[in-house]
């Protein structure tokens, strides 16, 4: 690391969380999936365990970076509806759980009873059409220019923007929700304090991001597939998360740790192809995949070894997926996985 490196991870910000110093935790970072092209280090509060991308981004950055680097520029309406019109079985719901596919809109009552929810960044909108079905109100934010298509195609009530320039009435939300989205947060205080004012009390506001304590952090290092630079602005633990809250009225009901199995394999992925900065990931560029499919001729049948080969090759990859699932459900029970959910409620 040259001196230059060095001075400017020394000369770091306070925690956002805890105001505590941070010192340098993994320098010259940068996007591994999207080809964004700047370069970043990650910074490490001792005392709350926070982890901060520095230099953060400026608040004008947020709406370019999603709409240019974000992969919705292809946005299918149909696919949208219906998996915001499914039903899921017992099943199903056991293998989310068993593959911790978690949503974060199964934490909320089976029926709505016209209950207001606000998800923020609710993505592209399918789950504002599953809590519409079930009976709530439902309200979206998003940062993505490219959702508006969806929003104005299907009628959902989405804000294209931020909770800070958010329209809806405030103080009439019965629930707000945001799925993997506080690390996404430049100004962590400000997301609170407007997420509340849009709350009834004891409103419940249900958290789910990345954990600044998992594990596989630990294990994997840079390699860790939850650092998403730059969209990834702060990684939290559980403690920095109840001291944030609390400062704003709200008390933490429950707590848990999600590992999705995907997840781990996109760390491994990580592990065997690292793509140089500004280069887009292929195993990431899903709008390729797509076209490649559509082109894609069918192969021909080639007869029984090359069905014995395709039958052992899924096998083994079916096997490879549950051992993944297995470990990651008894690194759940240690509290030590990947993902941190969190219920509070409005006092």
């Amino acid at each position: 690391m040259t001196t230059s490196t060095k001075k400017n991870l020394v000369a770091s910000s306070p925690c956002p969380v805890c105001s505590s110093p941070t010192v340098p935790y993994i320098p010259h970072i940068y996007d591994d999936r999207y080809g964004h092209p700047g370069s970043y280090s990650i910074m490490r509060c001792h005392s709350c365990g926070t982890l901060t991308t520095e230099p953060p981004l400026k608040p004008e950055d947020i709406g370019p970076l999603y709409t240019d680097y974000y992969p919705r520029h292809i946005i299918d309406l149909q696919s949208v509806e219906a998996r915001g019109n499914r039903s899921e079985t017992l099943h199903q719901r056991f293998m989310y759980w068993w593959y911790g596919n978690h949503k974060i809109q199964h934490m909320l009552p089976l029926q709505g009873d016209s209950k207001r929810v606000l998800d923020i960044g609710c993505g592209d909108g399918a789950s504002l059409i599953e809590l519409e079905r079930r009976g709530f109100e439902a309200y979206g934010i998003e940062t993505d220019e490219n959702i508006s298509i969806v929003r104005d195609a299907l009628k959902l009530n989405l804000h294209i923007g931020t909770i800070e320039d958010c329209p809806f009435p405030q103080g009439t939300f019965d629930y707000a929700i945001a799925n993997q989205v506080i690390e996404h947060i430049i100004d962590l205080e400000s997301f609170i304090a407007h997420t509340k004012q849009f709350m009834v009390k004891n409103g419940t506001l249900i958290l789910s991001t990345p954990n600044a304590d998992s594990i596989y952090r630990r294990i994997f290092g840079r390699a860790w597939a939850h650092w998403h630079i730059p969209y990834h602005q702060h990684i939290l633990t559980s403690r920095a998360i109840g001291i944030l809250l609390a400062r704003h009225g709200f008390e933490v009901i429950s707590k848990r740790t999600v590992s999705p199995t995907t997840w781990m394999i996109h760390t491994l992925n990580r592990l065997r192809f690292t793509p140089q900065q500004g280069m887009k990931n292929p195993l990431w560029a899903y709008e390729q995949k797509d076209a490649a499919a559509s082109q894609e001729k069918p192969s021909k049948n080639h007869g029984f070894p090359a069905k014995l080969k395709s039958v052992l090759k899924r096998a083994v990859y079916l096997l490879v997926l549950n051992l993944i699932s297995l470990c990651n459900r008894i690194v759940d029970l240690l509290q030590s996985g990947d993902c941190i959910v969190i219920s509070a409620r409005l006092k």
